[in-house]
């Protein structure tokens, strides 16, 4: 995630970008480390401004790290009271890349802020936070990293799309990526169901499972014309590689024989029944 230099607050906002303090007071520092299946990121922030550490220490403000994964649709907030913090990520979250954005964000309400750092056109206006203003934004950080090519056949080749028009999901195939295009208020309902395992896999069943079976429909229906623009995307390429450890070939007759419906399960490895046991559990709990 990337906040706009351009973007405008109606409250002071310590950031490199902006004159709101006569010297950015708020610096984070990053290590990745890579293992297998998951990522950890270790974070570590500088505060240089004495009131913004009062804030810190009286619990009216955190420090935080927004994390995003344009891929998969990712996005989830990390809180820390302290100036260290320490984020697990794990292949399901995210895929190749992500963004990470430190800031300071506050909790609980603030009022009549006073700051001597402050530029001194402030000094004429009454300043207060609420939760969840920006008290602070750091430099974002661009994590690129290499991903284990058996770990490339379910999120890594979708992305979700917020998309403004229309209230219908809709599917995009002419780009590297099976892009899922989602109403804007149900996106944000898909980045709280990522939150959970449980609700992830019921999302597979839900949207990209009958992505996979579009895709399948569609590659079945193409010419050959269309067949060679597929091949340039990477989707293509990933699940033709995929369907060759399997010992089947991606073409039309393949798609004919095994339908397109049997095909996205084998590639998913059966998602509706890991969403309906799921669904089991999660009734279960609520029983208990």
């Amino acid at each position: 995630m990337r906040i706009s230099d351009k973007r405008m607050f109606p409250y002071p906002v310590a950031r490199d970008s902006r004159s709101d303090y006569s010297s950015n007071p708020f610096e984070a520092g990053l290590r990745v480390h890579k293992e297998r299946s998951s990522i950890k990121c270790i974070m570590h922030f500088v505060i240089s401004d004495a009131q913004l550490q009062r804030e810190l220490e009286s619990n009216k403000a955190e420090v935080c790290a927004i994390v995003e994964c344009a891929i998969t649709g990712f996005r989830r907030v990390f809180m820390s009271a302290g100036k260290r913090l320490v984020i697990n990520l794990s292949s399901d979250d995210i895929y190749r890349q992500f963004d990470i954005l430190p800031a300071i964000i506050c909790t609980e309400q603030i009022n009549d802020y006073q700051n001597p750092n402050l530029d001194m056109l402030f000094s004429r206006f009454d300043i207060s936070y609420y939760p969840g203003d920006f008290l602070a934004i750091g430099e974002y950080f661009k994590v690129s990293f290499e991903q284990d090519d058996q770990l490339e056949t379910k999120k890594s080749i979708v992305s979700f799309v917020k998309k403004l028009e229309e209230n219908l999901v809709k599917f995009e195939i002419f780009n590297d990526t099976i892009q899922i295009l989602i109403p804007e208020d149900e996106f944000y309902c898909i980045q709280k169901l990522q939150e959970t395992k449980k609700f992830a896999s019921i999302l597979y069943s839900m949207l990209i499972f009958p992505a996979f079976v579009f895709v399948f429909e569609e590659i079945r229906k193409s010419d050959v014309e269309a067949i060679q623009e597929f091949e340039a995307f990477r989707w293509y390429q990933v699940i033709r590689r995929v369907m060759e450890t399997m010992g089947l070939q991606l073409n039309a007759d393949t798609i004919t024989a095994q339908t397109s419906f049997v095909l996205a399960q084998k590639l998913l490895q059966s998602p509706v029944g890991e969403a309906l046991r799921n669904l089991a559990d999660e009734e279960d709990d609520d029983e208990d």
